[in-house]
């Protein structure tokens, strides 16, 4: 596959132009002209570098890059290590934030809804004004059992360490509606509130959140940033390898966030 077909194919997919990030989306580093085989992991890290390597990868696809706009410029230490491995393997990195957070096919937050057992999904969670999340109907049932459910089709497949999952169970016993916000989105459990949410779903806690959630009464679950976003960059290389006829092979990397 011819690197900027995939690419500008991935871009459109993704609709990269509608959002405002904090890091480059798309590709990052430039590598071989010529995409057989994509390796795809949740972020750019020695090992994720070193097993895409190992694999014979000509891309990495990312959710979390390398280049964050509110970086020093300034190459070197562990940056430049990471970006040494890439360019000697002339390997491409190609990474997608909020655009794959937020959309409606292979989004981490689409991928948790229907892990969930969504029966209706609609985008939720504003940000620059620009829907990152969803909100979500289920079948009304306990919230305890649905959480085991839920737990457990989310670590389904992961064989690694993750961060830890972290439940402030303040909302009511049935549950109809859930929110989803990916990674690190405490905060935005007031939006949850106020849509009369009775569940919230992010991956990190924060200690102001909890009494929020606690006084609004709404059930607050804190995934863990890695688990709920691990999704979403499987769906995207498989999306790939579908449309494309190309390899791709997905890198858990243990982490403790």
């Amino acid at each position: 596959m011819n690197r900027e077909d995939l690419v500008q194919n991935t871009n459109q997919f993704l609709a990269c132009d509608s959002f405002e990030d904090g890091q480059e989306n798309g590709l990052q580093i430039e590598g071989k002209h010529e995409i057989r085989k994509v390796a795809s992991a949740v972020s750019v890290n020695a090992e994720t570098v070193d097993a895409a390597i190992a694999w014979g990868a000509d891309m990495l696809l990312t959710h979390h890059g390398l280049l964050w706009k509110n970086q020093p410029l300034h190459v070197r230490g562990v940056r430049r290590s990471r970006l040494a491995k890439i360019l000697a393997a002339d390997l491409n990195l190609l990474t997608y934030h909020l655009p794959l957070d937020a959309h409606a096919q292979v989004g981490n937050n689409r991928a948790l809804a229907e892990v969930a057992g969504a029966i209706h999904v609609e985008p939720a969670f504003m940000m620059r004004g620009t829907a990152i999340g969803c909100k979500a109907s289920i079948k009304s049932q306990d919230f305890s059992s649905w959480l085991a459910k839920f737990r457990g089709n989310l670590e389904n497949g992961c064989n690694v360490s993750t961060g830890p999952f972290q439940v402030w169970p303040h909302g009511p016993d049935k549950i109809t509606t859930i929110g989803f916000l990916s990674g690190a989105a405490p905060y935005q459990v007031q939006d949850a509130i106020d849509a009369g949410l009775d569940v919230y779903v992010t991956g990190e806690i924060a200690e102001g959140a909890y009494h929020l959630a606690k006084e609004a009464g709404i059930h607050f679950v804190g995934g863990g940033h890695y688990l709920t976003e691990r999704l979403g960059v499987q769906r995207l290389g498989a999306w790939m390898q579908e449309k494309f006829a190309i390899e791709h092979q997905f890198f858990d990397v243990q982490t403790l966030a």
